[in-house]
């Protein structure tokens, strides 16, 4: 099929496929372990940027095992939230137990490199 030229001035391709190097190993395979909706972002794209940056900043508001305040965890639960979102489509609150888990070690262990019960037990 031949490759038509967009706004963009870049080649179209209607059925473009995702190569190895195009998404990062560590994030594809938590993203399939954990069953997440869809594929996981490709690597360097704004929504793996955005996908990190969440995850950081979640890590670091648990992480803090200094006093507890309500502001901290509203923060906590608008992270929280968002990385649902982005993971399995769902808001916050329509998750079960299991599935808000999942979510929280998968923003630990892209971030950190190890889950919330590592850092418990350490």
């Amino acid at each position: 099929m031949p490759k038509f030229e967009n706004n963009f001035s870049q080649p179209w391709e209607p059925e473009r496929k995702r190569s190895a190097e195009k998404v990062d190993p560590l994030l594809a395979k938590l993203w399939r372990e954990n069953n997440f909706f869809g594929e996981s972002p490709v690597k360097n794209s704004p929504v793996e940027k955005r996908l990190r940056n969440l995850c950081e900043q979640y890590a670091a508001t648990v992480s803090r095992t200094f006093g507890f305040t309500p502001e901290r965890e509203r923060n906590r639960r608008d992270l929280h939230n968002q990385l649902s979102l982005m993971l399995t489509g769902k808001q916050r609150d329509t998750l079960d137990c299991v599935e808000a888990e999942k979510i929280g070690n998968f923003a630990f262990i892209l971030y950190k490199g190890h889950s919330m019960d590592d850092m418990r037990f350490s």
